[in-house]
């Protein structure tokens, strides 16, 4: 989300090819995915919070950029993606104090 708001993040092609860049849009999708993201352009709540980000900017004289709606972005981020990335360990409990990979 950091990323994304800050101008850190650089979409790879698997994020451009699901319309996910460094927009508004796309950190709806990291908060709420599935809730309001892959269900057409439009929906009540996505518009409602692009329409008040939008007053927000306005207010700090700042300008616009990308998108304000989710609705032509998957409801996840896809495999393969820039987010894709494995940071969380776990106990590996085969033996001895070792950690390992896990994806959840």
């Amino acid at each position: 989300m950091h990323d994304l708001m800050t101008g850190y993040f650089v979409p790879n092609s698997v994020d451009k090819n699901n319309n996910m860049g460094a927009s508004f849009a796309s950190s709806i999708n990291v908060i709420n995915g599935g809730l309001e993201c892959g269900k057409g352009f439009g929906t009540d709540k996505v518009k409602k919070r692009g329409e008040y980000f939008l007053k927000w900017l306005n207010f700090f004289n700042m300008p616009a950029q990308g998108d304000l709606d989710c609705g032509n972005q998957p409801s996840q981020w896809p495999a393969g993606s820039t987010s894709d990335i494995k940071m969380y360990y776990d106990k590996d409990w085969s033996g001895g104090n070792k950690c390992k990979l896990v994806t959840w």
